[in-house]
């Protein structure tokens, strides 16, 4: 569960938040309107330090994080429900402010 979650976020961070963009797909078989908030929620945490520790995203890598800028801008394109793309756009500001933040 959460152990699970945060021990991959340590581990491996691009593929922890890759696993994470894949759920944001509405076309994607399982794929519901909670499953996508609850991933965006997650993707949104992830970007964002708190505290001394470095975020996920920090440590992801740049290659990374040039892909999962553009997922997430298609993830919000194709997105129907207005109550994740809320989430979505907060997700992709947090990814804004660290990448000025890393200058």
């Amino acid at each position: 569960g959460e152990k699970a979650y945060a021990d991959a976020l340590k581990a491996e961070p691009a593929r922890a938040l890759a696993g994470l963009l894949t759920c944001l797909d509405p076309a994607a078989a399982g794929s519901d309107e909670v499953l996508r908030a609850q991933a965006a929620t997650l993707f949104r945490r992830a970007s964002v330090q708190v505290g001394p520790t470095e975020a996920a995203w920090s440590r992801a890598g740049m290659q990374f994080q040039q892909q999962a800028r553009a997922m997430l801008l298609a993830a919000l394109g194709a997105e129907p429900a207005s109550t994740v793309r809320r989430i979505l756009v907060a997700a992709i500001a947090a990814v804004a402010v660290a990448a000025i933040e890393q200058r």
